[in-house]
């Protein structure tokens, strides 16, 4: 909060000198005018107004002081309204189609000979098979998260076949509308009304879908080169066993949350008290 604004609140309501006697807070805004003002010192300030009032009205009995105090209370609680609307943060989200279910549909590749796929910088995402110990013929792909560092045990996506497909062309088009100014759309993308403009200007859909597939640089020889790179990358693979299918995380209810909490507590002050009774 700007203490200057502050500062000519206080001048017009008790004047430099009434003020500084009677609200000790009030120093840092004359003293320092061009800073911004601490939440705590603002608090006080306000309480230091608030109580001036209240013995102004059982001691002085002057309407007029009363009414000015009060116009300048009123004037220093707006600022920091004011400064609470500029911090606002508003998000809008809505629900997409895009993505649908669909049935499940069995590969014909021998899913003993996939290998996975680093998708993400950090090598902590990977596209990978999941294996069934007693149906080894079953498989399924994964986004695999692991978890750096740690020694959870990965947590397991399953994405069907055709979901893998709407889900690679949902997330260019995500990080298209995201980082629109570099696609060379007509309009750049930032908002409801910029989109509405956008469906309502545009006439060819594959031009659009152009600039997407130029902006990741995705022509036939790029995706040709990563298919031979895979490929090789199968053939030269050791072969390696999955000892078992990767378990689902199981989300706990907040009720055995709590038991889980109060069970570590007391295991924590049996320790505890098992140390003391040594050390006595």
């Amino acid at each position: 909060m700007d203490a200057q604004e502050v500062k000519l609140i206080l001048i017009e309501t008790l004047g430099e000198d009434k003020a500084l006697s009677l609200i000790p807070a009030a120093k840092c805004v004359f003293e320092n005018p061009e800073s911004l003002i601490s939440v705590k010192n603002y608090n006080t300030i306000v309480e230091g107004m608030e109580s001036c009032f209240v013995d102004s009205m059982e001691n002085d009995g002057d309407s007029e002081k009363s009414r000015i105090l009060e116009k300048g209370i009123s004037k220093i609680r707006n600022l920091r309204e004011v400064v609470e609307e500029k911090g606002k943060k508003q998000m809008m989200v809505c629900k997409s189609d895009i993505f649908t279910k669909y049935e499940k549909i069995e590969s014909k590749w021998n899913p003993l000979s996939l290998v996975s796929l680093p998708v993400s910088w950090t090598k902590s995402f990977d596209i990978a098979p999941d294996i069934r110990e007693d149906d080894p013929t079953n498989c399924q792909l994964s986004l695999v998260h692991k978890y750096p560092r740690s020694k959870s045990a990965p947590l397991v996506i399953p994405i069907d076949v055709r979901e893998m497909e709407q889900f690679l062309l949902g997330s260019m088009v995500m990080f298209s509308i995201f980082d629109s100014s570099r696609k060379k759309f007509p309009v750049v993308l930032k908002d409801p009304e910029t989109c509405n403009e956008m469906l309502k200007s545009t006439k060819n859909w594959a031009e659009m879908g152009e600039l997407i597939l130029s902006s990741f640089d995705l022509t036939p020889e790029r995706i040709g080169d990563v298919l031979k790179s895979l490929l090789e990358s199968i053939v030269l693979a050791e072969p390696v066993m999955q000892t078992g299918s990767a378990k689902m995380p199981k989300r706990k209810k907040p009720t055995e949350n709590l038991v889980d909490v109060w069970a570590e507590r007391k295991k924590s002050y049996i320790t505890n008290m098992t140390k003391k009774s040594k050390n006595v």
